[in-house]
């Protein structure tokens, strides 16, 4: 009865444990999918950032090289009058809808406008006695740089940015003289429309001008409320003026999507099955289980491998399959032997390989698991044959023998333990490899949380409470409370990429992430990704004291960037990881139709009857180098995988003690090329 109620609470346990597993799966998912759609919202606002950034410098350029190119007109002619600056520039203000007038001031009086009609009331402005002009005159006047002033109230009514260029002509003297300045509006409505058409009606945008110095921006258009929501930005250069464009969901951005709501109804609704699943799966073992006793029971009376011994231990009957198993001492099977003359016989015989060498012995061993049965147990004959040798007593002192063959069955199990051992070995490694950076992270987090207990928090706490002790004492102890912080954040932070990475290696070999199901390629800049890789891999070739040296030229091929990342992280991650010392050098080059990407290093190198071997999954050259450096053994095999995917190929060479070298050729070309 105890012990029923014992494994009671323990099928209990497990499913509370499953349970509760369950639900951190599914509140993690959730979270990994909100992040996910939370990238792909920023990554289309910022696109549309760069657009608008893009249209405003465009515009705004234009505008610039117009002034430019009629202050190089007025240098060819000083003496053009109203019809022939119409004609000059009217080409120009038909291109551009954003221009509200074209100026030009000999001197510091305007003397021709365009369009002149709308802005005839310009003409004569003297820019020395108009106060909001007279700064920019003198600045573009002295400096002979163009200016760019705005937003500015103008004459004609509204607000506009004008773009101001000075005109200098050459003397006799060899001098330049001030002639005037060239001025082109643009109107602040019209350049707005230009530039925030593109930004999607879901999303708010704002531009403001960023401060030379200290200070804050100033806003120029747009949705203020969108600098409350965390927006993507993209800044702007605007003739010497920074200008900030801002872009954020009207709304702000989703902490809850469809598809993370279903993530996590699913992962539940999988815990429940799963639940359900192991305790049917319990039912059937018990079930089965007491199916066996009674099978045992009716095997007991049955003439399958069956023999009868007297309580004197003499054989009273036995069947056909009895004597079939012992051929080589059959002759001695017969009623009325005694079970110690057969046994001694049948050694004598050869009939048990086991008692080779050691015949009383094992004699005496058999003829006390005879005499006192303790359940059943195996026997190795001389034809390669396994027997299952089952005895017991009767209440009148009589024994029960039963054989059965179990020849194909201990073949069967040697073959299962054979094929299972790098199973075996990679479950190791994988609990290993899952433990070690999740107690890190769960030490570290602890630490975190106590953070109190710290001898820099108490340090802290001491400065503060000291009201004698300086302010620059009291920061250095907040930095190093800061500093703790850091350090131990660093660390989750490592130790949880880590483990990413040892997931995100399971989920692509043993789940629909291969990459023949991503879609059609597009094409790659290689050298770009080789730069990135290098960049993410510098902190660890810095930390071991290794030089990693990158050699990129352009080359680019049709494929899939986000798995041509892995790989070249993969490669170059196990170069780092297998040298102690010295260089790790990461080059791409382009050889006519071929893009070829080498990883070498200074490690510890491979033998050469291992090159074919570290290409299989869950495969390293021994397990202490699992334990030693870490990893799956996949890493290799996933980056095969995708080079052949793209139609390439890694070969490898190396020398134990000196280094290694693996090289990937990929087909080049663009993605037309692959499509046809």
């Amino acid at each position: 009865m105890q012990t029923f109620i014992l494994k009671r609470w323990c099928a209990i346990a497990v499913g509370v444990v499953i349970s509760v597993a369950g639900l951190v799966l599914a509140v993690q998912l959730e979270k990994r999918v909100v992040a996910v759609h939370r990238n792909f919202e920023a990554g289309i606002a910022r696109e549309q950032a760069f657009y608008v950034a893009s249209e405003i410098q465009r515009t705004l350029a234009f505008h610039k090289m117009l002034a430019d190119s009629i202050a190089s007109a007025v240098i060819i002619d000083p003496s053009l009058g109203q019809d022939k600056f119409e004609a000059l520039v009217a080409p120009f203000f038909r291109t551009s809808p954003g221009i509200l007038n074209i100026g030009l001031a000999k001197g510091s009086t305007v003397r021709f406008v365009y369009p002149f009609e709308d802005n005839k009331n310009v003409i004569g402005l003297d820019y020395l006695r108009t106060p909001s002009q007279v700064g920019s005159f003198m600045r573009v006047r002295d400096t002979r740089q163009p200016d760019f002033a705005g937003p500015v109230y103008l004459m004609q009514g509204g607000r506009g940015y004008i773009q101001r260029v000075p005109v200098y002509l050459p003397s006799d003297s060899g001098e330049d003289r001030f002639w005037g300045i060239v001025s082109v509006v643009t109107g602040e409505e019209e350049l707005i429309r230009l530039t925030m058409q593109s930004v999607h009606e879901d999303n708010g945008a704002i531009v403001t001008a960023l401060p030379r110095g200290s200070g804050p921006a100033r806003f120029l258009w747009g949705d203020a409320g969108v600098l409350d929501k965390e927006p993507v930005s993209q800044t702007v250069n605007v003739n010497g003026a920074q200008w900030r464009v801002s872009i954020a969901p009207t709304g702000g951005w989703e902490g809850s999507t469809t598809a993370s709501r279903m993530t996590f109804l699913l992962t539940l609704a999988a815990t429940a099955l799963l639940l359900v699943f192991i305790f049917w799966a319990r039912h059937l073992f018990l079930a089965k289980k007491r199916s066996w006793e009674q099978l045992a029971e009716a095997i007991e009376v049955i003439d399958d491998g069956f023999a009868l011994y007297d309580p004197d231990d003499r054989l009273v009957t036995f069947n056909s399959r009895f004597s079939s198993y012992y051929n080589t001492s059959s002759d001695l099977i017969r009623v009325g032997s005694r079970f110690e003359d057969i046994v001694r016989g049948s050694v004598a015989n050869g009939q048990y390989r086991e008692a080779e060498g050691r015949e009383e012995e094992w004699i005496a061993e058999r003829l006390a698991r005879h005499r006192t049965p303790q359940g059943s147990f195996e026997q190795l004959l001389d034809d390669g044959r396994w027997l299952k040798v089952s005895e017991a007593k009767m209440p009148d002192g009589s024994t029960v023998g039963f054989r059965v063959d179990i020849t194909e069955l201990k073949k069967a199990l040697e073959a299962a333990e054979k094929a299972n051992s790098v199973k075996s070995e990679f479950l190791n490694t994988v609990s290993h490899e899952i433990r070690t950076p999740l107690s890190a992270i769960i030490g570290f987090s602890t630490m975190i949380q106590n953070v109190k207990v710290m001898p820099e928090y108490g340090a802290l706490v001491a400065a503060l409470k000291d009201k004698r002790m300086g302010v620059d004492k009291r920061l250095a102890a907040l930095k190093d409370v800061e500093v703790l912080i850091q350090r131990l954040s660093r660390r989750i932070d490592a130790n949880g990429k880590q483990l990413l990475n040892v997931i995100n290696d399971i989920l692509y070999w043993n789940r629909s992430e291969r990459l023949e199901e991503t879609g059609d390629f597009q094409p790659v800049a290689v050298d770009e990704i080789a730069r990135a890789v290098a960049g993410q891999l510098s902190g660890v070739a810095d930390e071991k004291g290794i030089d990693l040296v990158v050699d990129c030229a352009g080359a680019e091929v049709a494929g899939d960037a986000v798995r041509l990342k892995q790989m070249i992280l993969n490669l170059v991650g196990n170069a780092l990881k297998f040298t102690e010392q010295g260089v790790v050098r990461l080059s791409v080059r382009q050889r006519e139709d071929t893009v070829e990407i080498e990883v070498s290093d200074t490690g510890c190198g491979i033998p050469p009857e291992s090159f074919g071997k570290i290409f299989d999954s869950f495969t390293q050259l021994d397990s202490g180098l699992t334990r030693r450096f870490g990893g799956l053994g996949l890493g290799l095999t996933i980056s095969r995988d995708i080079a052949e995917k793209h139609g390439g190929n890694i070969t490898v060479t190396s020398e134990p003690g000196v280094g290694s070298t693996f090289l990937v050729t990929l087909p080049a070309g663009t993605h037309d090329a692959a499509g046809d």
